[in-house]
């Protein structure tokens, strides 16, 4: 009897108070800002990189010519904070007619920078220059767990990921740096870090039952009383 009682408590609460549900969403945060951003230009022998963003969400930057290097970069008003153990870096560009670099940068509670190019051993079967660790033409696409991406070494110079850059295990994203070199169009469809959301939602109570509901909700109360005064009488029985 006491067994039922349990299960008829059980049961009242589960219709009366109701439930808390927890939901997990995947949430993209991105590394290249939208349309209005302001991106810092550096010329190099006369070229200068522009950015054309398109209706379908990419970003194109161009506009160097052959023999020069130019770059843009973008500092976010906000950083972007990842969590290393959790969270991924989510990769998709097309170079094309020459060679690029895209460094990310990153920030400790100091105010120190850090930068890491993309060119890493993530990419050891592609092409790309040894000297300047630019990637070629070709399709970049990749996701990758940012507990591997610290792990990676880059491919030209064999330095690891700055360790000073993690702190308590997240990543503090401060901005983004991208090159075209020897006349490349660099298309970038997604750059971006993507993060599991897990949203719990606030308790709320149930309406008093109605009709047959309410009649089963006293059903239980009163099997609950009967079990307490058949758990009563046997307790003074025995003393």
């Amino acid at each position: 009897m006491k067994r039922i009682s349990m299960i008829a408590l059980a049961l009242i609460f589960a219709v009366v108070l109701g439930t808390v549900a927890v939901s997990a969403e995947t949430e993209l945060k991105n590394l290249i800002p939208a349309k209005d951003a302001t991106w810092i230009d550096t010329p190099c022998y006369g070229a200068s990189v522009t950015t054309e963003y398109k209706d379908d969400g990419s970003v194109v930057f161009s506009g160097s010519v052959s023999g020069s290097w130019p770059c843009v970069e973008h500092w976010y008003a906000t950083p972007i904070v990842a969590n290393v153990e959790t969270d991924s870096l989510v990769i998709d560009f097309n170079v094309t007619g020459g060679s690029t670099n895209i460094n990310l940068f990153f920030t400790d509670e100091s105010g120190n920078s850090y930068g890491y190019t993309l060119c890493n051993s993530m990419f050891a079967d592609r092409n790309y220059d040894t000297g300047s660790g630019d990637l070629y033409d070709g399709d970049y696409t990749l996701t990758i767990s940012l507990k591997d991406f610290v792990a990676t070494t880059k491919l030209y110079d064999g330095s690891a990921f700055p360790a000073g850059a993690i702190l308590d295990g997240k990543l503090t994203f401060a901005g983004v740096q991208v090159y075209s070199v020897n006349g490349a169009a660099v298309t970038v469809k997604t750059l971006a870090i993507e993060s599991e959301v897990v949203e719990e939602e606030e308790e709320k109570p149930v309406t008093p039952p109605t009709g047959d509901a309410s009649l089963l909700v006293f059903v239980l109360i009163g099997l609950v009383a009967l079990a307490g005064v058949s758990f009563a009488a046997k307790a003074h029985k025995e003393f």
